[in-house]
């Protein structure tokens, strides 16, 4: 930095990595940064206050007055910020994906050409609505036999684990050949009991694997498919 006395230009420079792993922010794959209704109520608003003649700016600080959810409070302050740094508003959401899909981003750059930005944001809260009612009717609808079937899964494991592993010493004082489905269910519970952690383990890194697969251009065309 010209003007400045070295020892003070170098300790500028390095201020931005101070904190090492510890200034990150951690993200959690499996919950959305930010909620599906967040940024609907965001459009709606915005596109009202556009349709008002509020310029883009002003709408912008209003939605941030009245957003409640932390994290898109702060994505909000800093897309209201690049805005005023003279980017368009499609550029300035494009640099959050996560919560602003393609859609958005593409239909906002539609408006912004044809100077139709608040119809077009208001449609696109509509349509986003629309789809958010229906996702949560098929989570609905969908609840009672994910329960009913997660209650099975632990019901079987908790036999497997606990109960069976205790008529093992009792099967072996019989002289008699057990049937096949009985050493088939003695052999599974002795699997699960010797490889419970790496079992559970290995569930969690294909979650995981899978999560970060479903965010990438393929894993999302499979999704769709």
């Amino acid at each position: 930095m010209a003007g400045l006395p070295p020892s003070i230009a170098r300790r500028k420079t390095n201020t931005p990595t101070q904190g090492g792993l510890l200034s990150k922010e951690i993200k959690l794959p499996f919950f959305k940064e930010v909620p599906d209704k967040e940024v609907i109520e965001f459009t709606r608003n915005l596109a009202v206050m556009l349709k008002a003649k509020l310029t883009l700016l002003k709408s912008l600080e209003t939605c941030i007055e009245q957003t409640s959810h932390k994290r898109f409070t702060e994505i909000l302050k800093d897309v209201h910020k690049q805005v005023r740094k003279g980017k368009s508003l499609s550029q300035a959401i494009s640099t959050y994906s996560q919560v602003f899909d393609g859609i958005f981003i593409q239909l906002s750059r539609v408006g912004e050409l044809s100077g139709a930005l608040d119809e077009v944001l208001l449609r696109l809260s509509g349509y986003k609505e629309k789809a958010y009612k229906l996702k949560q009717s098929i989570k609905m609808a969908l609840v009672y036999p994910a329960i009913i079937i997660s209650v099975a899964v632990l019901a079987v494991t908790f036999l497997l684990l606990f109960v069976v592993p205790t008529f093992v010493d009792m099967y072996q004082d019989f002289d008699a050949q057990l049937p096949a489905p009985t050493q088939l269910l003695l052999s599974m519970s002795k699997f699960l009991t010797q490889f419970s952690l790496p079992i559970l383990g290995g569930l969690m890194v294909s979650v995981f694997l899978v999560q970060r697969y479903f965010k990438t251009e393929k894993g999302e065309l499979a999704k769709d498919k």
